[in-house]
C-alpha cells in the first residue's frame, strides 16, 4: 500500500511504453481527463508532476489504448 497524499507536496511520474499520447489531469474525486482540460503526455517520455495534498486522484485519457506507469515519490 502507498500513501497517495502526505503532509507535504509529492511528485508523481508518469510514463507510457510507447509513443502513444495520452491526457493526464490532477484533482479531487471527481476530476476528469480531456483534450481540453489536461496536460498531453508522450507516452515514452517521462512526465514529472508536483501534486498538491488535496490533489488525491490522478485521471487520464487516451484515444487508443495505453499503459501508464504511475510512479510516486517526494519532492518537487
Amino acid at each position: 500500500n502507498r500513501l497517495w497524499q502526505g503532509p507535504a507536496s509529492r511528485s508523481v511520474r508518469l510514463t507510457g511504453l510507447s509513443g502513444d499520447r495520452f491526457y493526464a489531469n490532477f484533482g479531487a474525486s471527481a476530476v476528469t481527463a480531456a483534450s481540453t482540460n489536461s496536460v498531453l503526455c508522450i507516452g515514452s517520455v517521462p512526465a514529472i508532476f508536483s501534486v498538491e495534498p488535496k490533489q488525491t486522484y490522478l485521471a487520464l485519457v487516451s484515444s487508443t489504448t495505453v499503459t501508464v506507469n504511475v510512479t510516486l515519490g517526494v519532492g518537487r
